[in-house]
């Protein structure tokens, strides 16, 4: 009598319970619904990256007619991100499909979403950012690798990694250009002895990868995993911030 309206799903019972498998190859989120007789209930569920993770944003469709831009459109992020939409949105930018900073709800102006799994630790992850604006004002973006805030703003002019300000809190002066594309690599690394050294570096994107990183910070009490996300902020909603080619890789 239980029937689950997903044909991707296998179910299997055990003294356990019941353990639920899946078919599909690709990330995904979906809601899974049981009925029982009368009896209907629902559970939402999502399939995530492992380890690695490659986007660059130019297979989603751009189906959604956009009402401030008559004749253009835009795509939803993938489903599986936690916190995506209504935050973020993809649109077409120089020539390709990126990532956008929503700005037409004020509530959202500094939001983070997460994209993978909970459990990762030592990887490295990788974006492309540019902001709109001007000299005086300017948003920001960066990661979430491993519970660390990675950020390059342009307004305060600087790359910071921290967490918890009071416990980890660093900066450094990097002067961002509006219109500019910039590359934001970073990395957490574990040791033996449970510290953490979070690494950062940050180069327009036109250019050559430099060889040292543009901070890095040790923490003697590292966080240990935590799932990867990505972090925008546009002040007083008035200039949105991109994000293209993103990625996660192991360290090894």
């Amino acid at each position: 009598g239980l029937k689950w309206k997903d044909n991707a799903l296998n179910l299997d019972y055990s003294d356990d319970g019941l353990r639920i498998s899946t078919q599909r190859s690709k990330p995904g989120a979906s809601v899974l619904v049981a009925q029982l007789g009368e009896l209907t209930g629902s559970v939402r569920f999502r399939i995530v990256y492992p380890h690695t993770m490659v986007e660059n944003f130019d297979n989603i469709p751009l189906t959604i007619p956009d009402k401030d831009n008559p004749g253009s459109k835009w795509g939803k992020p993938p489903s599986f991100w936690m916190g995506g939409f209504p935050k973020w949105d993809v649109r077409e930018k120089d020539g390709s499909q990126v990532l956008s900073k929503t700005i037409s709800n004020p509530l959202f102006q500094r939001t983070m979403g997460f994209f993978g799994d909970p459990d990762q630790s030592n990887y490295t992850m990788q974006i492309d950012v540019m902001t709109d604006g001007n000299r005086r004002i300017m948003s920001a973006a960066g990661v979430v690798n491993q519970r660390y805030l990675i950020v390059l703003d342009g307004n305060r002019r600087n790359l910071t990694i921290s967490s918890n300000v009071e416990r980890v809190k660093q900066s450094v002066p990097f002067r961002m250009k509006s219109g500019t594309w910039y590359t934001l690599k970073t990395r957490v690394d574990l040791d033996d002895n449970g510290a953490a050294t979070i690494r950062a570096k940050v180069w327009p994107r036109d250019e050559a990868e430099p060889e040292a990183w543009t901070a890095q910070v040790t923490h003697d009490h590292g966080h240990t995993h935590g799932a990867p996300g990505i972090y925008g902020f546009v002040p007083q909603a008035r200039f949105r911030v991109y994000v293209d080619n993103l990625s996660i890789t192991p360290n090894n």
